[in-house]
């Protein structure tokens, strides 16, 4: 007799899934250079990971100013010093993972320009600018006086003769070798002395007024010469505000005024009438 027992066996598999990601690659991009001053962006780059990035950080590590951007992208106002900066880009994806990558910012000096020194001319007289330009990048390669058509001799000169109708802001940018750009302005205004002999007098006979006005500021370049017509019964017609005494007969006396000055220019005169009386009036 043949028996026969069938033993049955139950078995469990497990499998574990394992997620494979690529490394967090991140890219700051090649290095720059920028004029002074000049607005700029840096382009980040990230790839790889699990495509979920927490956080991104700018650095400015040499020369040390601390974090400057949580942005993928670094968006500067410009940077006045010249000079070389490092900043150091980092990403943090959402494993906790970092990685950061350094890029170098070359800022250029720009030229320094001196456009002159303002200046009050006679209206119709012109005026010789003398500009310098120093600094950047030598050889300069352009000069461009702005606005046009406001009286210059040439608009692509260092140093064009002004005659402006009007008082005129005249701005010089010269562009050097690199193509950065600096720039100054200089004021011209034409104007005339004022002439002011004061208001109209009123006195008794043997008394003393002072005429003209009190301070001397015809509002252009001193220094200034004063003349007073006629001379007579002044105490000095060569000063801006003389005394009259009455020595003389009642009646109107009338005193004009002509300034010049240091530019040799001068105004209409401005006259007052001095009325001496035996009687004042009440």
């Amino acid at each position: 007799l043949n028996t026969s027992n069938s033993i049955s066996t139950d078995s469990e598999t497990k499998v574990d899934y394992i997620q494979v990601v690529d490394f967090l690659q991140v890219d700051a991009g090649p290095d720059l250079t920028f004029c002074a001053e000049t607005p700029f962006t840096i382009l980040g780059t990230v790839s790889g990971s699990t495509g979920n990035y927490v956080s991104f950080e700018w650095e400015q590590i040499s020369p040390a100013a601390g974090v400057l951007g949580s942005s993928q992208n670094f968006l500067s106002g410009g940077i006045s010093s010249p000079g070389t900066y490092v900043m150091e880009f980092s990403v943090t994806d959402d494993l906790g993972n970092t990685e950061s990558d350094l890029v170098e910012i070359t800022i250029l000096p720009l030229p320094i320009v001196d456009a002159g020194v303002d200046a009050i001319i006679c209206p119709g007289d012109s005026y010789s600018i003398d500009a310098s330009v120093s600094g950047g990048t030598p050889p300069y390669s352009t000069y461009q006086w702005t606005p046009p058509g406001s009286g210059l001799s040439s608009y692509t000169i260092e140093d064009p003769i002004a005659t402006p109708a009007t008082t005129t802001t005249y701005t010089l940018s010269v562009t050097d070798n690199l193509g950065c750009i600096g720039s100054d302005d200089i004021v011209i205004t034409p104007k005339k002395p004022i002439a002011d002999a004061g208001p109209n007098q009123f006195i008794c006979e043997n008394e003393t007024v002072v005429i003209g006005s009190p301070s001397p500021s015809p509002g252009t370049v001193p220094p200034y010469s004063y003349n007073w017509t006629p001379s007579t019964g002044l105490s000095n017609s060569a000063i801006h505000n003389p005394s009259f005494t009455a020595t003389t007969a009642t009646g109107i006396f009338s005193y004009c005024l002509e300034v010049t000055d240091a530019n040799g220019c001068t105004r209409n005169p401005d006259c007052i009438d001095i009325t001496v009386s035996n009687v004042y009036p009440i």
